[in-house]
């Protein structure tokens, strides 16, 4: 005797169920992804870095990291032009902070930062790997910091804004990420991901789950049970 038509309507809707139910449990970080769940992650207020006052901007602690991670890691070696990467990295600092302007002309041996008033020329002659960046950023940023403590820059961006802009001169994926945007990042790509562990097969012509896999979740077992019955 063929089965009912009530039969594949009922096996039908409660894979629907049982898929329904391994949809909502990819959870992330903070919030819960399906059912209206990412409104709530992206609901959640954005951290911001509390500016501070005695920030050594001629410390270069991030800038030194990179320059080293370049200097030992960088995959394509050849792509690393020390003199392009100070002049794209004081560019972008220029286009993001209004008091600052530089100035240089092609080929020329030198170059000029402008802070408001004040402006010094530096040296371009001697950069020619990335260790000689160094020495160079450590004067520019001196300069930078004496001129601009006390006003509404935050002197930790400027550090941040150099080197993403040395990095875009070796290619379009390298980034230097602030503890914000690496927190974030962690949020909107951490958590686990959970499914219904089942086998199916056709059976008498109808949608039919076989058994669990190992280490199924409880609910997929039930679903199973249900089904089988």
């Amino acid at each position: 005797m063929r089965p009912s038509w009530n039969r594949p309507w009922k096996a039908a809707l409660l894979l629907v169920a049982c898929a329904l139910a391994s949809v909502i449990t990819v959870t992330r970080h903070g919030g819960l992804l399906g059912l209206g769940g990412s409104r709530a992650l992206l609901a959640q207020p954005r951290r911001e870095r509390a500016r501070d006052p005695n920030f050594d901007l001629a410390r270069m602690s991030v800038l030194r990291a990179m320059l080293l991670e370049i200097n030992n890691n960088y995959v394509d070696p050849g792509r690393v032009h020390p003199r392009e990467m100070l002049l794209k990295g004081l560019d972008a600092i220029q286009r993001s902070v209004a008091q600052v302007l530089v100035r240089h002309e092609d080929n020329a041996p030198t170059l000029t930062v402008r802070v408001d008033t004040h402006e010094q020329t530096f040296d371009l002659a001697g950069v020619n790997a990335p260790w000689d960046l160094e020495a160079r950023w450590r004067e520019i940023f001196t300069f930078l910091q004496t001129h601009l403590r006390g006003t509404d820059v935050n002197l930790q961006d400027v550090e941040y804004i150099a080197a993403n802009g040395m990095l875009r001169t070796l290619d379009p994926h390298s980034v230097v990420l602030t503890p914000e945007q690496f927190h974030e990042m962690q949020i909107q790509t951490g958590g686990h991901f959970g499914g219904l562990g089942i086998v199916i097969s056709i059976r008498d012509g109808l949608l039919t789950v076989m058994n669990p896999m190992p280490e199924t979740p409880p609910r997929a077992r039930a679903c199973t049970a249900t089904t089988a019955s």
